[in-house]
């Protein structure tokens, strides 16, 4: 099965270094501590306009608010299989909802909520629809304050892929972390993308219906 799904899904078309978009280097660069970020293998929808996106992310929540809970081993396989394949201790899929971040799944730690303040899950759905990894948090000054990392101090290394719905809106981010600097090869970063859109599908498939709209009297 992995032979099949190496060959046919994750080798055809690998992120290559040169995809990456690199971050500006200025006065005390410290290139450990900032984000690397990836252009996707293939195109996704456009965003919205800056203006509408806190509206549209608060709609495009509501709308996924109403997840069944029998679907729930589903997501647990997505953040395993990231895991798995990007060899780290800790892997999740975390929806942001305001101030807060719930993880749908999670392995490596128990928490199912924190504060979204300074996480690592805020930079990627900035950079979305890029895939974003930082190879050391702790020297990176906008995650001193996260209480995730807080509680464990040990997370070092960090790499996330946006959830984007197909309204274009990121949602949150399908994540791993490890507790040593390093990075991921191109085939986990082309893994980590897919295990993305595979969460979307699932979330989709278990969100509401949107309601028609009234008819005009």
């Amino acid at each position: 099965m992995w032979r099949w799904f190496r060959n046919k899904v994750v080798a055809p078309a690998p992120l290559q270094p040169g995809a990456e978009i690199a971050a500006g280097a200025g006065t005390g660069f410290d290139a450990l501590a900032e984000p690397r970020v990836w252009a996707l293998t293939v195109p996704m929808a456009a965003p919205p306009p800056r203006d509408e996106t806190a509206d549209r992310h608060s709609a495009e929540l509501r709308r996924l608010a109403a997840l069944q809970a029998r679907g729930d081993a589903a997501y647990q396989y997505v953040v395993e299989t990231a895991a798995r394949i990007c060899q780290t201790p800790i892997a999740a899929i975390g929806l942001l909802d305001g101030d807060t971040l719930w993880f749908k799944a999670s392995v490596g730690f128990s928490a199912k909520t924190t504060a979204a303040a300074h996480s690592p899950c805020l930079l990627v759905i900035e950079q979305s629809p890029s895939v974003t990894e930082v190879r050391d948090l702790r020297r990176a000054a906008r995650f001193a304050g996260c209480p995730l990392l807080q509680a464990h101090p040990g997370t070092c290394y960090y790499a996330g892929a946006p959830l984007i719905t197909p309204q274009g809106v990121a949602v949150g981010a399908v994540s791993v972390a490890d507790e040593r600097p390093r990075e991921l090869s191109p085939v986990q970063l082309r893994t980590l993308e897919l295990l993305a859109r595979q969460t979307v599908l699932l979330l989709e498939h278990r969100a509401p219906p949107e309601s028609p709209a009234a008819p005009s009297p």
